[in-house]
């Protein structure tokens, strides 16, 4: 019978990390921000470091709103029209009918 392999979690990662010395955490967290601009900007944010700490995660999140986001004033539809009057075929009077 096959066992199931369970996947690694975060329980996983903090047994790991208890066996690091400073150095090496501060090797790891280095690693990470050489690792990509994400994990840089992660890491600015947590720690509070320059200005605007969240300006590259509100550019990333109206990025994808569009004008719905934006402060301009998004026009509305043309005033509506009145419905077309119903015209209805003038019934037949009783003197067409034939007997």
């Amino acid at each position: 019978m096959a066992t199931k392999k369970n996947t690694p979690s975060w329980s996983d990662v903090k047994t790991r990390l208890v066996d690091f010395d400073r150095a090496g955490l501060i090797g790891l967290v280095q690693d990470l921000y050489a690792a990509s601009k994400d994990n840089q900007a992660f890491l600015h944010a947590r720690f509070a470091l320059g200005d605007d700490v969240l300006k590259p995660y509100k550019v990333t999140s109206t990025a994808g709103c569009g004008r719905m986001c934006s402060r301009t004033r998004i026009p509305r539809s043309p005033r509506p029209r009145r419905p077309y009057p119903t015209t209805r075929k003038p019934s037949a009077s009783p003197r067409d009918w034939r007997n």
